[in-house]
């Protein structure tokens, strides 16, 4: 995400910015992802692991809003 941004600023074109702040979602995403995965097993864990389900999926939409990628 950096890269793309410092990229926006060198070639003095915004949009590449605005790409970096679409790419936020996929990363909090990933992180949901993770954890998900990581407390999968864990019985005593059960009402976070479907909330982050909900956040994951949020994340998910969000994304593909600001990226324009909506499949219909």
């Amino acid at each position: 995400m950096a890269l793309v941004w410092q990229y926006g600023e060198k070639s003095e074109y915004e949009a590449w910015k605005g790409l970096s702040w679409g790419m936020v979602t996929l990363l909090g995403g990933a992180f949901c992802a993770c954890t998900w995965h990581f407390f999968y097993n864990s019985k005593s864990l059960e009402n976070i692991l479907r909330n982050l389900k909900l956040k994951e999926g949020k994340a998910v939409s969000i994304q593909q809003k600001s990226t324009g990628l909506i499949i219909q």
